[in-house]
């Protein structure tokens, strides 16, 4: 049986500091390693700025005893943090901008389609028969600070939004890297606001529970439920290896596909640096994994295809896009 991908941490150690305070106290560099990255998967995803927020406040007393224990772990976390500000400011600008071009497209749609395929500013990226962690593709899902979970929620529901990652070998990463890192450049010569390249939002080096790299690396893209006027966005393109829609979506880690995003500029409005977001468009699923009873579907040798079905919805739809984010650990990527 697969493990719930949410299945709590254990607790640290819980200290009395006087008669009516308690206080976290951590003794072991691996249970404070292991909460930061609770910490820094929740700071992930957060959806609003108001949820981020309220997440760190009720979480300061926990974030405060790992920053006591490793001055190291504490600024992963404040990276993870202003990474996700930035990247949630950026979305706004970014929908906004999609917004605009949908509205040019209810008096031309068939001139319109040509441009969104043909916009500069969104460049295509595949990925072909990786390992998927964290699906959340059969509906709309939001995180809540309050369980610390992901959980269904309505298209309408604050945050709302589909996601995926996706886990491949850093060897392979690397060269992915640096092509998102030449579309930003790329992009920079047609508008000259944009500041020098960050990082790839929604990408970051793996680590064991001893903070030592395992030599793999994770993409993590989201697209919104609801585009900022309120309008429901078409949800990403989910199909089997035969390129029909897949029936059952509620795939579970461990699943295996192709997956295909579209890479677009962002800025990180806390230092002003520039870098890549990651909107989900289409997934194909060649090997599912259903959790409890471990039915992977083996659809058989799928071709591997140089590109996905769905792509009408490339810069069409208004999306509101949000993916979560962790600056790597050792710059550069």
């Amino acid at each position: 049986m697969l493990a719930d991908p949410f299945t709590f941490m254990e607790k640290p150690d819980v200290v009395s500091r006087g008669a009516d305070e308690m206080g976290i106290r951590f003794v072991t560099y691996a249970r404070a390693e292991q909460h930061s990255r609770k910490v820094i998967a929740a700071i992930e995803s957060c959806e609003t700025r108001a949820a981020l927020d309220e997440y760190i406040q009720a979480e300061q007393t926990l974030i405060d005893a790992i920053g006591a224990y490793s001055p190291d772990l504490s600024q992963r976390i404040d990276a993870a943090r202003d990474d996700q500000q930035s990247i949630l400011h950026g979305a706004q600008e970014a929908a906004a901008r999609i917004a605009k071009a949908e509205a040019s497209s209810a008096s031309n749609t068939s001139h319109t389609e040509k441009h969104a395929m043909a916009n500069p500013d969104f460049k295509k990226f595949v990925f072909k028969n990786v390992a998927f962690s964290w699906p959340r593709l059969d509906q709309p899902h939001r995180y809540n600070p309050s369980t610390e979970r992901s959980e269904p929620c309505p298209a309408n529901a604050q945050g709302a939004g589909y996601s995926l990652a996706w886990t491949m070998p850093y060897t392979e990463a690397k060269p992915i890297f640096e092509q998102m890192k030449a579309h930003y450049q790329d992009c920079q010569t047609r508008n000259t606001k944009l500041p020098a390249f960050g990082t790839v939002f929604g990408l970051k080096k793996l680590k064991d529970d001893e903070g030592k790299d395992t030599g793999d690396a994770q993409f993590t893209a989201k697209k919104g439920a609801m585009s900022n006027d309120g309008n429901l966005n078409k949800e990403p393109t989910v199909v089997g290896a035969d390129h029909k829609d897949l029936a059952d979506k509620k795939i579970w880690g461990g699943s295996v596909g192709h997956v295909r995003v579209l890479a677009f500029p962002s800025v990180n409005p806390q230092d002003k640096s520039g870098g890549v977001s990651l909107l989900l468009d289409a997934v194909v699923v060649t090997k599912a994994e259903y959790g409890g009873d471990r039915l992977g579907d083996d659809f058989g040798d799928a071709a591997v295809v140089d590109d996905l079905p769905g792509g009408d919805s490339h810069v069409m739809a208004s999306t509101r896009v949000a993916a979560p984010v962790d600056a790597p650990n050792d710059a550069p990527f």
